[in-house]
């Protein structure tokens, strides 16, 4: 066994982990990550301003033509904020009519239903998404995880930690390489993620395919183990590099496979 002081503890806490293979070696490895922005476009529901309110207000109380409701208003009918008549068109709030050159308006449904409040107007707006990708999984990344769960008074108090990301060029670290830049996420995989990830926003669609990727690494024990046949296999472990306070090796059992099926067409040259 390549028997390293650094990680005497591991070596002596998980030498018996497998009873058909022997532990051979303990080392740190840089499993690669992507940081990626994307614009997004993003749907909100929102309350109508004031002005458009107003309008609204005006209609529903008979004061229904253009010319009525500029007077009303003490606006001029050719006035920029008359824009906002084709606002609450756009949105479905109104219709307008002409009769005799002159200009109406009249509610619809959900414009009554708004000055009801029982409806709100949608909007779409373009947020730059920053998110991480699991090169090796090809999945998205959470990089905040749950720890300390305590039961209190029937509730649960969660704090939280974060996987500590490195700039992939900075190490020196054993590494596996970049190999699936995300340039096509599944649409269905990336709403779902940006819908749990974004609060008050729900995902409408890509603004554009392109994506700025950044590589990324996080730092893991790789626990190597060999058999009697030479075949080796690894346990990918965090610790301190890694995050600074867990409970679970979801994530890393994933990652155990994974690097071991790397290995083999990748051998590891420690």
């Amino acid at each position: 066994m390549k028997s390293n002081n650094k990680f005497q503890h591991i070596e002596n806490q998980y030498k018996d982990h497998h009873i058909d293979h022997k532990l051979t070696n303990v080392f740190e490895i840089a499993i690669p990550f992507w940081k990626c922005i994307k614009n997004i476009v993003g749907e909100k529901e929102t309350e109508i301003d004031r002005f458009s309110k107003i309008i609204l207000e005006s209609i529903e109380a008979g004061i229904k033509s253009h010319q009525e409701i500029c007077a009303f208003l003490g606006i001029k009918e050719t006035s920029f904020v008359t824009v906002q008549f084709h606002f609450l068109i756009k949105n479905g709030m109104i219709v307008e009519k002409v009769n005799d050159n002159l200009l109406s308006y009249t509610l619809t449904k959900d414009g009554i239903a708004f000055l009801k409040k029982k409806k709100k107007i949608r909007e779409l707006e373009i947020v730059p998404f920053e998110f991480y990708y699991n090169d090796l999984l090809k999945s998205f990344f959470t990089s905040k995880i749950n720890i300390d769960q305590q039961e209190k008074s029937n509730t649960k108090k969660v704090s939280h930690a974060n996987y500590i990301l490195k700039e992939t060029r900075r190490l020196t670290n054993t590494k596996i390489k970049h190999q699936n830049k995300p340039n096509n996420l599944d649409s269905l995989e990336l709403a779902t993620y940006f819908n749990r990830e974004t609060k008050n926003l729900t995902y409408f669609d890509q603004a554009s395919t392109s994506i700025k990727t950044h590589r990324r690494s996080i730092l893991f024990l790789a626990i190597e183990y060999t058999n009697a046949l030479g075949a080796q296999r690894y346990d990918i472990r965090k610790y301190k590099k890694t995050v600074e306070k867990f409970d679970t090796y979801q994530l890393e059992e994933k990652l155990s496979k994974a690097v071991t099926q790397y290995s083999l067409k990748n051998p590891f040259s420690i």
